[in-house]
Order: structure tokens, then sequence, then C-alpha cells
């Protein structure tokens, strides 16, 4: 038999973790795009620079 205590912890332990995921989640969904379009105007900043002196 397990302690009293015990299915209480696992409990709390589970909703911790799918509380992490879920804000994890959301992380990704949010700040990805947003380092995707940072990257992609610095790249396009680097090749209006490289044009604006090569061509």
């Amino acid at each position: 038999m397990p302690t009293p205590g015990y299915a209480e912890a696992t409990l709390k332990a589970a909703l911790v973790a799918a509380i992490l995921a879920i804000l994890a989640k959301i992380f990704f969904i949010v700040i990805t795009p947003k380092l995707i379009y940072i990257m992609q105007i610095s790249i396009y900043k680097q090749h209006q620079l490289y044009y604006r002196n090569y061509v």
C-alpha cells in the first residue's frame, strides 16, 4: 500500500508537468514566428547592403 500523501504528490507533479508543457507550447507558438521574422529582416538587410556595395 502506498502512503496516503503519495497519490496527492503524484497528482501535483502531473499537474505541474502539464502546466509546464502548456506554457512551453504557448511560448513556442508566440516566440518562434517573431524569431523567424527578425532573422528574415536581418538577412534581408544584409542582402541590401551587399547589393548596394557590389551592384
